[in-house]
């Protein structure tokens, strides 16, 4: 993910300010979901393994913290004039370049032996997206417009 980061931008570890299903659906009518959400910059992270992590923060966002190798880490802000979040496309092209640097980010590791199986399933480059996101870094789903 970091490596993504770096190379296409656009990638954050998210999470909601808040926790209830009413919160949930005031900040959903309200359009405030995206002021209401902490968003990490991965490369802040210095994660280099595909290790479960937790991070921690405190309750308006502004700080957040890597417990496994203890560090504070960076948070982004997302206001009106941030082009790459705002404005990036993501359609076939995006997601085939997120495939191929996924697909080339497991070869020769343990994870291109135990998933090349599924993956090669794969009809599209968005189903090959999905399952490595999901089976190789546990993130459940991926947002598209």
């Amino acid at each position: 993910m970091i490596d993504n980061s770096l190379s296409m931008g656009g990638f954050f570890y998210c999470a909601p300010l808040f926790h209830t299903y009413k919160d949930l659906e005031l900040n959903y009518n309200s359009d405030t979901i995206l002021d209401s959400s902490i968003w990490i910059i991965p490369n802040g992270t210095r994660i280099t393994d595909t290790n479960r992590h937790n991070i921690t923060y405190n309750t308006n966002g502004s700080r957040a913290h890597l417990h496994s190798e203890p560090q504070e880490v960076d948070i982004f802000k997302p206001d009106d004039s941030n082009i790459l979040l705002k404005k990036r496309k993501i359609g076939n092209e995006y997601i085939k370049k997120l495939s191929e640097n996924l697909s080339e980010a497991l070869v020769d590791t343990i994870y291109d032996k135990k998933y090349s199986h599924l993956i090669k399933k794969q009809k599209t480059d968005l189903e090959k997206v999905q399952t490595i996101l999901g089976q190789v870094f546990n993130i459940s789903w991926i947002l598209l417009p």
